[in-house]
């Protein structure tokens, strides 16, 4: 199982991005993440049913001191800024410094969300895919939660490079828990 992280300020639509690649569910006011979130998503590659753990960390600043546990062990991770706040741009630096604590060699492919929204006047896509090279980032993708634009692309990006596996087709499919499972979260 590849456990891939996803960070990134608060508010910038990390958990919307998982909702809807996960369970295609859009939430328009979604709440600030509390700690970390683990979604489960099954996939096809080279004919192999394999499974992603995507945890999905809290971006406030006060919940950092203990995701740093969280990181070990991961293959890859997503870091994304909204960009439509040049803050969490600027942030990017100190996320990937975060996330290069737990393997400096890990690779990670940056996210702009909400593209639906235009970006900031201060931001564009050259900026973005000169803070992808220079930091020699795994990839750059623009997406939209609310429209499902390139949802798929970070987490194929990811997966090939965490497989060493470029030119292998990818295929995300749909996971149902199982009743055991279902059962352990309906009781808590």
């Amino acid at each position: 199982m590849l456990k891939i992280i996803v960070a990134g300020n608060g508010g910038i639509g990390k958990t919307t991005l998982m909702k809807s690649f996960c369970y295609n569910e859009y939430a328009e006011d979604q709440k600030l993440t509390v700690g970390t979130e683990i979604f489960i998503k099954k996939f096809k590659i080279n004919g192999e049913v394999e499974y992603m753990q995507v945890w999905d960390l809290g971006g406030q600043e006060h919940f950092r001191f203990f995701l740093k546990g969280l990181i070990k062990g991961a293959h890859g991770a997503i870091l994304g800024f909204d960009i439509k706040r040049r803050n969490s741009f600027m942030d990017l630096k100190k996320w990937l410094a975060f996330l290069r604590s737990g393997d400096p060699n890990i690779p990670i492919v940056l996210v702009a969300t909400k593209l639906d929204l235009g970006y900031h006047p201060t931001l564009n896509r050259d900026l973005a895919e000169k803070f992808a090279e220079e930091n020699n980032l795994a990839g750059f993708v623009e997406i939209s939660s609310k429209n499902k634009l390139n949802l798929e692309n970070p987490f194929k990006l990811l997966i090939k490079e965490c497989l060493g596996c470029a030119d292998a087709p990818t295929e995300f499919l749909e996971y149902e828990l199982d009743s055991s499972a279902k059962a352990l979260m309906t009781t808590g």
